[in-house]
């Protein structure tokens, strides 16, 4: 069975826990994505990620999930940007704590033509996990166990 490949946008505390479980599960390949190289660097070391860009666009084109693990003002800013990268029929989430103003610009921004013809569908979440620390150093592998995802 191929593995499913994942596009993690924001590989820190979150995007990183959620990585080290999806590549624990030997189904996923994990692509982190993101501005900072060096952040990046240590994601890969750590075992966060298979692979990782700085390249949005590439870094979205073959995955068949796209997690946006930003900062909560980021998230729809973010999805705006790589819809055109996103392959057909992806499925597209996020991890904000916040979801009214998400889902409300989400549906503004998926009745864009490309994204109808794509069939790119968006699915809100928020897991209720984390800690008071940030960063991908502190992620941890069974961060989500037994966590609820609302």
């Amino acid at each position: 069975m191929e593995k499913k490949r994942v596009a993690i946008i924001g590989v820190g505390l979150i995007g990183g826990s959620l990585g080290m479980a999806l590549r624990k599960s030997r189904r996923f390949y994990v692509i982190g994505v993101g501005r900072h190289r060096i952040k990046l660097k240590a994601a890969r070391q750590l075992k966060a990620v298979d692979e990782f860009t700085t390249d949005f666009n590439k870094g979205v084109s073959s995955a068949d999930i796209v997690v946006i693990a930003t900062p909560v003002d980021m998230i729809t800013k973010t999805a705006k940007k790589i819809l055109p990268a996103l392959k057909k029929k992806a499925l597209l989430t996020d991890v904000g704590s916040v979801k009214g103003q998400i889902l409300h610009e989400m549906k503004r921004i998926l009745k864009d033509r490309s994204a109808r013809e794509k069939g790119v569908v968006f699915v809100g979440a928020h897991p209720m996990a984390g800690s008071e620390k940030t960063g991908v150093r502190f992620a941890e592998e069974g961060l989500f166990k037994g966590a609820t995802v609302v």
